[in-house]
């Protein structure tokens, strides 16, 4: 749990939303509620598995796409250690 932990903390979601340029309304709806929520709260696998469901109903949106995409891939590197600790929080 600790490694997938250090690992959230080194994808930088926080990060990776301040610097989205979402191109819809609905685009930049999803990207400032998750901005929002990441400037108040610590980001946990439960965050970042909500925001992977509401993006993948906006795949129309290059800005919403481009996070979706780096953090399937950083899922994807990382999948049993994701797994475990998303079944653990």
């Amino acid at each position: 749990m600790n490694k997938i932990m250090k690992q959230l903390a080194a994808l930088d979601f926080g990060l990776m939303l301040a610097e989205a340029h979402a191109e819809t309304g609905t685009g930049a709806t999803i990207i400032n509620n998750y901005r929002r929520y990441c400037s108040e709260n610590p980001v946990n696998c439960a965050v970042v598995n909500n925001f992977i469901r509401e993006a993948k109903g906006c795949t129309y949106d290059n800005g919403v796409v481009n996070v979706l995409e780096k953090l399937t891939s950083f899922i994807n590197e990382n999948q049993i250690s994701w797994q475990i600790a998303s079944a653990c929080e």
